[in-house]
């Protein structure tokens, strides 16, 4: 089984052999697995930046209003000055500690 990932234009396979696919399928679904994996993991984080921004907002008393969904407050934190997503805060991390 080949699982192939494409974001910003690189792509990453990982391959499962046969022998791997045998032990996934003793256990569990290796598909199933994956894709309730994604989606659990997706709602954790769009849960946690929404809770983040939400509390953002609320703490500014120059925001008289503000998104109410989920993928709003997501968008609103994204598009907020200063965001740096994971890889950012690590690349800044690395180079302050060099």
């Amino acid at each position: 089984m080949k699982i192939t990932i494409e974001y910003n234009g690189v792509t990453t396979v990982k391959t499962i052999s046969d022998i791997e696919m045998k032990a996934w399928l003793d256990r569990v679904d290796p598909v199933d697995w994956l894709v309730k994996a994604i989606d659990g993991q997706t709602h954790h984080n769009m849960k946690n930046l929404a809770r983040k921004e939400q509390a953002r907002l609320q703490a500014d008393p120059a925001v008289t209003s503000g998104p109410m969904t989920m993928e709003g407050l997501v968008e609103s934190a994204v598009a907020a000055p200063g965001y740096q997503d994971k890889a950012a805060r690590d690349a800044a991390r690395a180079a302050a500690d060099a």
